[in-house]
């Protein structure tokens, strides 16, 4: 959850239910005072344009995706740092497993 989609996909707010298809639909949420961030890129030899919402930190404007990302990001630091100080004990245990295996 810290490799380069999911912060993509959490910076620029990049969910189904933030894209935005037609010009005519992003125009009118520019208007209204949304921050869109504008994808164009070619598929297939055709130029394709949409947007998504920014959300600029506000949790009511994001995605279910980068929400859910979110969410795995936090709880997987926090099992990391659970699971640190059991580091060098598994390294011990698997020393003498190794060990062990010699004798067998």
């Amino acid at each position: 959850f810290a490799s380069l989609y999911p912060s993509l996909i959490m910076t620029y707010n990049l969910s189904p239910d933030k894209m935005i298809l037609s010009r005519e639909r992003a125009e009118s949420l520019k208007k209204s005072g949304k921050k869109l961030h504008e994808i164009n890129f070619k598929f297939n030899g055709n130029d394709v344009l949409a947007w998504s919402i920014r959300h600029n930190n506000i949790p009511e404007e994001k995605g279910i995706y980068a929400i859910i990302l979110e969410y795995l990001s936090a709880k997987r630091n926090e099992i990391k740092k659970r699971l640190a100080p059991l580091k060098e004990k598994k390294e011990d245990m698997e020393l003498v497993i190794g060990l062990m295996a010699n004798f067998i």
